[in-house]
């Protein structure tokens, strides 16, 4: 099976899409919730403060629409793409069919050079294998000096939450070297140093950093904690870090990485 054909089963009338759709539609008990409600949240309110309502936004995987929805609220031109026709419809729901809404694949985006001011890309790139071509359309449809919010999650996370962590990250590598490591699987966490890097062969600038989400502490990828306590640490050691000035504490330990990436000016 492809990864198209990965994302589309990931994405259609399940458990895993009424999900998507229900955390964002009420202020859940749950880490991961709280983790993707904040990331819709820095996004909208990144736009709202650079840009004004003339501005052109779209919004690539907008899966159930939380974030073009709260777009609209703010009078945004915003129009949003995803591959999975059934998050579409939980989209269309939710803005009331107010904007358009369009099925493609985000690696062929169907807007003109150089239209747009903000592309928000919310988790997409760890679904897919070619995340670069992604970067480039971001890069061909931007505005000079336009700016797109990337977001991916940490693969540090997963070795820091975890004491089984680092062993298990050594033995994917050690798998990988021998040719055994069963290829590309959608929803990768992913490592900074490498999109980093991947920003800069698109020809894009990294501009800033935030990192969301502190936890959940597993052993062998079990809960230590209660999701209760776990909110609370994880809104604990943010609150500390903010107060600090500290970036490091997020771009090793957090759970969501955001960059604002920006189109050189012509």
């Amino acid at each position: 099976m492809g990864w198209k054909e990965d994302v589309r089963a990931r994405f259609s009338p399940s458990e895993d899409l009424l999900r998507w759709d229900g955390m964002y539609a009420a202020e859940t008990e749950n880490l991961e919730d709280e983790f993707f409600r904040l990331r819709r949240d820095f996004a909208v309110a990144y736009v709202a403060a650079h840009y004004g309502s003339d501005a052109r936004i779209c919004d690539l995987g907008c899966g159930a629409g939380p974030t073009i929805a709260e777009l609209l609220k703010r009078g945004f031109d915003t129009v949003g793409f995803d591959y999975s026709p059934d998050m579409l419809g939980k989209a269309a729901k939710r803005i009331g069919g107010r904007r358009p809404l369009v099925r493609c694949d985000i690696q062929a985006i169907p807007l003109r050079d150089a239209t747009i001011d903000c592309a928000v890309c919310l988790g997409v790139i760890s679904y897919v294998e070619r995340y670069d071509r992604i970067l480039a359309e971001i890069h061909r449809i931007l505005k000079p000096g336009g700016t797109a919010i990337v977001t991916y999650r940490n693969d540090k996370n997963l070795m820091i939450s975890d004491p089984v962590g680092p062993v298990r990250y050594l033995g994917r590598k050690l798998q990988r070297l021998l040719g055994r490591g069963g290829g590309f699987r959608i929803g990768n966490h992913m490592s900074f140093a490498e999109v980093r890097r991947v920003v800069a062969r698109s020809s894009l600038t990294l501009e800033g950093f935030r990192g969301i989400g502190f936890g959940p502490l597993r052993f062998n990828r079990k809960p230590i904690l209660s999701e209760r306590a776990s909110l609370k640490l994880h809104r604990t050691l943010t609150r500390w870090f903010d107060r600090l000035g500290a970036e490091w504490p997020f771009r090793l330990a957090a759970d969501v990485h955001i960059l604002i990436v920006r189109k050189p000016p012509a």
